[in-house]
């Protein structure tokens, strides 16, 4: 699913989107990462809240990190902000994070996040996210 422009006439530059992940099986302890689509925003330079909600479970107690990432070129991607301070339980469906991604000292063209299983232990199989955020578009302010 794509990021989606949430501009309006009275609201040019606002961004928002969600976006549902499928984190692959971690086949025993082993960190499994799935990024999501580029966004649409260039948020070089803001803070803008995310949110992540797992919203089908896997059977093992694995983590699951958030972090966003930049690309000079949208194929080689660089943790950006890799503390976003959300870590959600992979098998619980109410598992739910909010988090503030920082961007303020980085420009780069191309922007996506990346959900990581933690490694340390076997999630046994996928889980699925939903992840949100909302920003101010650089280029249009």
């Amino acid at each position: 699913m794509a990021w989606s422009d949430g501009s309006t006439d009275t609201n040019p530059i606002y961004y928002s989107g969600t976006e549902s992940l499928t984190v692959p099986d971690s086949a025993g302890t082993n960190v499994v990462s799935i990024g999501s689509t580029i966004l649409t925003a260039d948020i070089s330079g803001v803070k803008f809240p995310v949110y992540v909600a797992v919203t089908e479970a896997s059977t093992g107690n694995g983590h699951l990190d958030v972090a966003l990432q930049c690309s000079h070129d949208g194929t080689v991607w660089l943790d950006a902000d890799a503390s976003l301070d959300m870590d959600v339980d992979s098998t619980s469906t109410s598992s739910v994070a909010s988090g503030l991604a920082d961007a303020t000292n980085i420009v780069a063209p191309y922007w996506r996040f990346l959900v990581s299983t933690d490694g340390l232990v076997d999630t046994q199989d996928t889980s699925t996210v939903s992840l949100s955020y909302a920003a101010l578009d650089i280029k249009k302010r």
